[in-house]
């Protein structure tokens, strides 16, 4: 009799160990955001382009709790809207001398992470490091002769802090953010009218700064709504040069040193 209830019993006390390490439940946003976008590209130090525009879309993520501390998040965004084009005519009058408006732009951006969470006097601190991927479609094309499509596509490294603390009394709480992007691979893909040229970017790094307020709202148990003002950056160099012939001439080919910048605001629900 007692050797049958032996089994029994530690599973009975195995149990209440189990349930006491289970992870927390998969958290997940949605949300949109609407932002103000500066593109500028310089040869030898001189202002050589510029592109201008306002851009909307939606993003969202889910993370997962592999343990108490541990988790991976992944996420992603896409994001529309019209350029306005400053340059200049190819061996004519300088930068200024052209400006385009209307240029269709488009964008969109996948992450996945790793998380670690430590506390920092009675804050958590949220540590990841993770992988990245960029895509950009620019239609210079639909600004007449002379003008093409461009892809510009960015694989890149992240490193990021984060931690939370309330604001007073109150239901809102504050979550700074701060990541650095490192570029591990970049391609520029050109649809000229004579084909199609890839210059490799290897050189390049950004970051992100991003400052959330959020609070709970009746739509659920962990239902929150989140506004986060936001700055994203990016600093790419010069790509390596592709040599093409036309008319008995060698031409070279390559994205001079570029960066971009936005400014902008995220509204999502957290669930």
């Amino acid at each position: 009799m007692s050797t049958s209830l032996r089994p029994l019993l530690a599973v009975l006390a195995l149990a209440p160990a189990s349930s006491a390490f289970a992870a927390p439940q998969p958290e997940f946003t949605l949300g949109t955001e609407l932002y103000h976008e500066k593109y500028e590209e310089e040869i030898g130090g001189a202002k050589f382009m510029q592109e201008e525009a306002w851009m909307a879309g939606l993003n969202g993520s889910a993370r997962f709790f592999l343990a108490d501390n541990h988790a991976v998040k992944f996420k992603g965004r896409y994001a529309q809207g019209e350029s306005d084009y400053t340059g200049g005519y190819n061996g004519g009058p300088g930068y200024g001398s052209l400006r385009i408006d209307g240029l269709d732009r488009s964008v969109y951006e996948l992450h996945g992470a790793y998380e670690y969470t430590s506390p920092w006097e009675d804050h958590p601190v949220i540590s990841s490091l993770g992988l990245g991927y960029r895509n950009l479609t620019d239609r210079l094309d639909q600004g007449g002769p002379g003008g093409y499509k461009r892809v510009s596509e960015y694989w890149y490294a992240t490193l990021a802090f984060e931690s939370s603390f309330f604001l007073g009394t109150s239901y809102w709480q504050a979550t700074p953010r701060v990541a650095y992007n490192y570029l591990l691979q970049g391609k520029q893909h050109s649809y000229l009218s004579s084909g199609e040229l890839q210059n490799d970017q290897n050189k390049g790094h950004g970051f992100e700064l991003a400052m959330s307020f959020s609070r709970p709202i009746n739509l659920g148990a962990r239902s929150t709504l989140s506004v986060t003002p936001f700055f994203r950056y990016w600093d790419i160099k010069k790509s390596e040069s592709i040599y093409t012939l036309n008319g008995g001439l060698i031409y070279e080919n390559y994205e001079p040193n570029n960066t971009t910048k936005e400014f902008g605001l995220n509204l999502s629900l957290g669930f």
